[in-house]
């Protein structure tokens, strides 16, 4: 049985038999509790992590409060994105939010995948590219819609995790307060 993140490649392009047996040997299946930190503000990091289960948070602080940046979901990729591709110490902080299996694959070796083997590189291009654009379309919801349309985008986007979120979560993903969120979830 294929493991999912060799899966997960495979499915946006077919992969050679040694690149799939590299990735294997590299990427490192992980079992983290809710509540769990797996990333801390400040460090560098050196790993593009695979959510195989459960649910992250990507988030960072602003003055007295933590605005959630990203959620990591099932299937997806993530890391804190502005060490992992600028080699620098991050403002973002990793949490786990539900107990979770995750692969994570370092930087180097990535590195050396993609220029060992064009359809990795390729595949690395293409996932983020789709990442760019969810957060493209994150921040034009943020710019340009109002509370409510903010909600029913993120219920489109993300139809399962209404009910496995906190509240505070997701008004801090929408950039929205908590109370705003609440009149909101009241018409439904």
């Amino acid at each position: 049985m294929m493991s999912p993140i060799i899966q997960f490649f495979d499915e946006i392009e077919r992969l050679p038999e040694e690149a799939k047996a590299l990735i294997a040997q590299k990427a490192k299946l992980h079992r983290f509790t809710k509540g769990e930190i797996i990333f801390q503000q400040g460090q560098a990091c050196h790993h593009m992590f695979f959510m195989v289960s459960g649910l992250a948070r990507v988030f960072h602080g602003k003055e007295d409060k933590e605005v959630v940046d990203w959620l990591a979901t099932q299937g997806n990729p993530f890391t804190a994105i502005d060490s992992f591709y600028a080699r620098q110490p991050s403002r973002y902080t990793i949490e786990i939010l539900e107990d979770s299996q995750v692969y994570s694959i370092g930087y180097d070796d990535l590195e050396a995948l993609c220029r060992q083997f064009h359809v990795v590189e390729r595949i690395a291009r293409l996932v983020t590219m789709e990442q760019f654009l969810i957060l493209q379309e994150r921040v034009d919801m943020i710019q340009f819609q109002n509370a409510q349309q903010r909600y029913d985008t993120f219920l489109r986007r993300f139809p399962d995790l209404a009910n496995r979120l906190q509240l505070t979560h997701i008004a801090s993903y929408l950039g929205i307060t908590l109370e705003t969120l609440s009149r909101i979830r009241a018409k439904y």
